[in-house]
């Protein structure tokens, strides 16, 4: 079978693009805070496990009966872009704000919806159009650690797309980002973003300094010193070493303390 030219894969756009517009023949229906959309289950069962299994008939649910599935808390805008993206492999954020935060505030949204519904690839989409916004010339401490706090909130702390892509750009920022704050708070709850920067650090070599005053500790596994701050919140939460990937609790670390260190010189980093 030949592959389809570029004039052929236009067309085939276009059809896709006149389905969505029209629902010419469409199948199913989705509805969202009133918002009803005339969609194909071929095509969105074909990109969602969710909506497949909603849709089997098997199941004896009612979406099935009805070809009818209602989204009862979603955001209306979320919902038209997820369809859009599913005929057309993407979407739009410029109708949702000019500054940078209000479109990347829009792609978690779709992030999120992508990862509770089971629509494959756009996960990934997603993820790309937040680097496009945050890893840029005149990178802003602030707008990553506001996109990084509302990652934490909204994203499963298991999750293995766009967390290690902000934990990349915190990397090659981490000059500009350590003399924050908040940049430490996120880094102290161990085991999200901040497990996955210092990992990379600690790899690259990039962290060769520890601050004054930083507490000193000897991993429970791996018998090297480690820098950092144990986070005071969440004492059951596991802490992760820097250096090998396992984890201890905070009362085994604490029992493997040493002296604060007071100089420059050895490897830092902070930890939950």
């Amino acid at each position: 079978m030949e592959e389809p030219d570029g004039d052929n894969f236009l067309t085939l756009n276009k059809s896709w693009s006149r389905y969505l517009a029209d629902g010419w023949r469409s199948d199913m229906k989705i509805i969202c805070d009133g918002v009803l959309h005339n969609v194909h289950s071929t095509i969105v069962c074909a990109q969602s496990t969710f909506f497949t299994n909603a849709l089997k008939k098997e199941h004896n649910f009612t979406e099935a009966q009805t070809n009818t599935v209602t989204l009862e808390d979603e955001d209306p805008a979320t919902v038209a872009a997820v369809i859009k993206f599913m005929y057309l492999q993407a979407y739009s954020n410029s109708d949702h704000g000019k500054e940078a935060e209000q479109r990347v505030t829009f792609e978690i949204s779709i992030y999120a919806f992508a990862d509770k519904y089971g629509v494959g690839n756009l996960r990934e989409y997603s993820t790309n159009r937040i680097k496009e916004l945050l890893d840029v010339e005149k990178f802003s401490p602030q707008l990553f650690l506001r996109t990084a706090s509302a990652v934490d909130d909204n994203i499963l702390e298991n999750d293995n797309v766009i967390r290690p892509a902000l934990a990349s750009i915190a990397s090659k920022n981490i000059h500009a980002l350590v003399g924050e704050p908040q940049f430490w708070d996120i880094a102290k709850a161990a085991g999200g973003l901040g497990g996955a920067v210092l990992e990379n650090l600690a790899t690259s070599g990039q962290l060769s300094k520890t601050y004054t005053g930083v507490k000193q500790f000897t991993c429970p596994d791996c018998n090297r010193d480690v820098t950092m701050a144990l986070c005071s919140k969440a004492p059951s939460r596991p802490v992760y070493c820097p250096n090998c990937g396992s984890h201890s609790t905070k009362k085994q670390w604490e029992s493997s303390r040493k002296k604060d260190v007071q100089a420059e010189g050895t490897r830092g980093a902070s930890s939950g």
